[in-house]
């Protein structure tokens, strides 16, 4: 083969090798719409006796954390779509885990804790 024709090759070959990678940037795991993490997760933490939300509670899943404002709301987003293990943590409580199916889009996840 002649050395111009092996340049010409190459350079073809690498803007394939680009333009791949550029969709796979897009559309995979940096976020786009054919994202994994297509899931986000809200809801509200009780008190298993009372019923009265619980303000301070740790909560998350993975590298998504939030922790409940005075209502015992959290929101945790950048989810994947997939079963996933929700963990709760405060201080005077037992500490939750809970494997949790997660779908496309948004999902609602209530929680009672129980006193220690």
């Amino acid at each position: 083969m002649m050395p111009g024709m092996l340049r010409k090759i190459a350079f073809a070959s690498g803007l394939v090798l680009l333009f791949s990678v550029g969709l796979f940037t897009t559309n995979g795991c940096g976020g786009g719409s054919g994202s994994m993490y297509a899931s986000e997760l809200q809801g509200r933490v009780t008190d298993a006796e009372s019923g009265a939300p619980i303000a301070g509670v740790a909560v998350w899943i993975g590298h998504s954390d939030d922790i409940t404002d005075e209502d015992g709301q959290y929101e945790l987003t950048s989810l994947y779509t997939a079963t996933q293990t929700l963990h709760a943590r405060r201080d005077g409580y037992r500490e939750l885990a809970a494997d949790i199916p997660l779908h496309s889009g948004m999902n609602h996840f209530d929680i009672a804790m129980r006193r220690q």
